[in-house]
């Protein structure tokens, strides 16, 4: 427990400090925060409870046939409430940090039980980019691109969207004239959904809500995807002109470290609902082998977040290993699916990232870990302070949890960076290069999804491998 009490003292001395590395920001088109007001979590609380009318999108899959207005008739579906903090940012009137960010307030999706009957179930709420940390390797520059400035999300335009897919691309209406205009939806075919050994298939089908975040030099697309078969997807992705022109020292070489938040639910719709935020758990997936003489046999871990001196899960972090294949696991205690072997309902978040930071100094300390695990707050939304937060390592059990998960992206400048020069930085522009992680649901669905499990298909006879 000294490990917490070592790191919040630290961190609380380290907030006296004034940010002093912000001045050659200025000459990008970067400005260092302004003070915060005393009270600016309850200021940005106020002015998502003054939104008169939810920004709500409804899609059922597949898409093509939709009726936003009877979801039931799809085969699965989304209801996705979005927002955006801080929304005068961009506006007339004068900006504040925290930047603006686009929010999923609220995903619910439908989907069909084994009788055709169809299910909600509340995934999460308050899913939002809490930070996104720039460190040059150097360390200088260091930018915390949402908590120490003023970034607004810059106006959609119809170029910016796809070609018609699955459904024609559209810029989201919205009743606050602030939010107006700023996000993006999206319909895609992903794919082949499965195959059976029939050779049977069925493709499957996306939708994507998005915004461009202006980051002074850089710009980021914050992404969500929601899937038909209940996959949700969170990605940043950074591009524009880099900070720096070509250098020779390698001062140029930096990091864009998304770091989000967000609130599991896990509740089925129903009278009484099934589960809810305070009947989940906190378990961590690993591969591990299962001797320590190597011999290629392994076996599967699955133990509470962050025990404590009596096994059970608390507050406090865990740290994403590639060869344990670390997935943090959200799992309800009171919902299953209706298989004839039913099993507990769970929420996998599951990497997808260039590598992991472990040495940065104690005001970064938040990026030093890959997964946090705190008990929920109302307005607890600074990625920056989550070390904070878990100084006691509270318990987990009968709480509403809020899940922190960090996914960096290593920017190593190149020739396709600049223009026809080769090292200035305004006359090309950065490739878009993406971070993320994705939410998987485990033993929602009774049986394959989308799939006729009412007829059986036989293995094939005889099937032998090359």
């Amino acid at each position: 427990m000294m490990r917490f009490f070592h790191t919040a003292l630290v961190l609380a001395l380290a907030s006296f400090l004034v940010h002093g590395r912000h001045a050659a920001a200025q000459e990008r088109g970067r400005e260092p925060a302004k003070p915060e007001p005393a009270k600016g979590e309850s200021k940005q609380d106020a002015n998502q409870a003054s939104a008169p009318v939810p920004n709500m999108v409804r899609l059922g899959f597949p898409a093509g046939r939709c009726d936003p207005n009877d979801l039931s008739k799809s085969d699965t579906a989304w209801e996705i409430q979005w927002d955006i903090t801080n929304p005068d940012n961009g506006t007339s009137k004068k900006n504040s940090s925290p930047s603006s960010v686009l929010v999923i307030r609220s995903a619910r999706f439908m989907f069909k039980d084994k009788e055709g009957k169809p299910r909600w179930y509340t995934v999460l709420k308050n899913l939002e980019v809490g930070e996104i940390l720039v460190p040059y390797d150097k360390m200088q520059p260091v930018f915390l691109d949402v908590s120490e400035h003023a970034f607004r999300l810059i106006p959609a335009k119809k170029e910016y969207l796809g070609p018609n897919c699955v459904l024609p691309g559209e810029i989201l209406d919205s009743s606050d004239q602030r939010m107006k205009n700023k996000v993006l939806k999206e319909v895609h075919d992903d794919g082949l959904r499965w195959m059976n050994g029939k050779n049977i298939a069925r493709r499957g089908e996306k939708m994507l809500l998005w915004s461009l975040f202006d980051g002074g030099n850089y710009r980021y697309l914050l992404e969500y995807g929601f899937g038909d078969d209940g996959l949700i997807t969170c990605r940043v992705g950074a591009t524009a002109h880099n900070f720096f022109d070509k250098q020779t020292d390698q001062r140029d070489i930096h990091l864009h470290v998304g770091c989000w938040r967000f609130d599991p639910q896990l509740s089925e719709d129903g009278e009484p609902a099934i589960g809810g935020p305070r009947d989940n758990q906190v378990l961590l997936v690993r591969r591990l082998p299962r001797t320590p003489t190597p011999n290629g046999m392994f076996k599967l871990d699955i133990s509470p977040f962050n025990p404590d001196d009596t096994g059970k899960a608390s507050e406090g972090f865990a740290d994403w290993k590639p060869e344990e294949f670390t997935i943090l696991r959200v799992q309800s205690k009171a919902r299953k699916n209706n298989s004839k072997n039913p099993q507990f309902t769970g929420l996998d978040l599951i990497p997808v990232r260039y590598g992991a930071v472990r040495n940065y100094p104690w005001k970064y300390h938040f990026a030093n870990h890959d997964f946090w695990v705190t008990h929920k707050a109302s307005g607890q939304s600074k990625y920056r302070d989550v070390p904070l937060l878990v100084n006691n390592s509270n318990p987990l059990d009968k709480k509403a949890l809020t899940v922190w998960h960090n996914s960096p992206a290593m920017h190593v400048p190149r020739g396709e960076d600049y223009g026809f020069d080769g090292k200035t930085a305004w006359q090309g522009a950065a490739i878009t290069t993406w971070t993320g992680f994705m939410l998987r649901p485990v033993n929602l669905f009774d049986g394959t999804p989308l799939y006729n499990n009412g007829s059986v298909v036989s293995a094939p006879s005889g099937v032998e491998r090359d």
